[in-house]
């Protein structure tokens, strides 16, 4: 894969501890707020921006759109052709130079706070070498029109309203907790990329991401890297917001390949690592379950309805789920 630079306003050769790379692709708009966003940052270690744009035409278009932020410190790559998400954002970790890496999505942003909150992780640590990965909680950003959404019950709203304060009440704000394979396959922390710190030497020693497991590379990512490195880390303090658009997520095709990858990975899990207890039970309560949740969060208003049995269903897997769970948890602690 190769990639040329369009713009480079950033000539510091010193040692760069974090990149922040932005993979990009035909979003413009979307883009130059999350490139504003990181540029309000104000860092404590040394940092770069790239933006890596899997388009591999409209060079002068790009270039155009950029001219807004030559004033800023950052790179900007074109892709000689286009590499597919987990292409491109395998060419952000090649590209980039940091000891550590974030990928932020072209429709993400990054809050103020992100800098102080990483600033406070890193100085557990001397040096910035054998970091373990780490990961923050984030807002959601929902910016679909009311149309675009399925229409949800008050029976439905009310039992998602009573288990966010549940939540709330059980996982304290700036609570850290180290995760380990089976707990991050039972509770899947990270939301997409999004805030998530890593080594960037020790992502590319695991090859990046895989396209095979699209739509879910990043959740097939983290897995392998447990495998791999070791536990991670969850901060429950939220640096970023998540923004909820129209787009390829709403497609059926994709929601079933997330229901369907997210069941076949768990079971290679299970097949492959002898030692965790319960995934497969757990591979099939949750297929149940995201046949319902993720054609709520994901589809259009007209091709998706839940009714008042369907929430029961759900609620009696969740049930199910939470306490098949908290069995494991409990022998495993035995």
């Amino acid at each position: 894969m190769n990639s040329n630079l369009i713009i480079n306003n950033y000539f510091n050769e010193d040692d760069v501890i974090l990149t922040i790379a932005i993979p990009t692709y035909k979003r413009f708009p979307l883009l130059k707020e999350t490139l504003q966003s990181v540029f309000n940052l104000k860092f404590s270690i040394s940092v770069e921006i790239i933006v890596v744009d899997n388009d591999p035409e409209n060079t002068d278009l790009a270039i155009e759109e950029m001219r807004d932020f030559l004033t800023y410190k950052f790179k900007y790559y074109k892709n000689e052709s286009n590499y597919g998400a987990a292409g491109n954002w395998n060419r952000c970790l090649e590209l980039g130079r940091g000891q550590l890496i974030t990928i932020l999505h072209d429709d993400d942003l990054l809050c103020e706070n992100f800098p102080a909150q990483l600033d406070k992780y890193l100085n557990k640590f001397d040096g910035f070498y054998n970091i373990p990965m780490v990961g923050f909680g984030a807002y959601f950003l929902e910016q679909r029109h009311e149309s675009n959404k399925v229409e949800i019950g008050f029976f439905y709203r009310g039992l998602r309203n009573i288990y966010n304060k549940y939540r709330q009440l059980i996982v304290t704000e700036g609570h850290e907790e180290r995760v380990d394979l089976q707990n991050y396959i039972f509770s899947s922390h990270y939301i997409a990329t999004l805030a998530v710190v890593m080594d960037r030497k020790k992502a590319l020693a695991i090859n990046g991401f895989d396209n095979y497991w699209y739509p879910i590379i990043d959740y097939e990512f983290y897995i392998r890297w447990i495998r791999f490195h070791g536990d991670v880390v969850y901060i429950n303090t939220k640096v970023s917001k998540y923004r909820i658009l129209e787009n390829s997520c709403m497609q059926p095709d994709v929601i079933n390949g997330v229901i369907d990858k997210n069941y076949e990975l768990r079971m290679k899990i299970f097949n492959e690592e002898h030692g965790l207890v319960g995934v497969d039970k757990f591979a099939e309560i949750m297929r149940e379950i995201e046949k319902t949740t993720w054609n709520i969060n994901w589809k259009k208003n007209d091709d998706y309805e839940i009714s008042i049995l369907d929430t029961f269903k759900l609620l009696l897997l969740k049930l199910k789920c939470l306490l098949h769970v908290r069995k494991i948890k409990l022998r495993k602690h035995m």
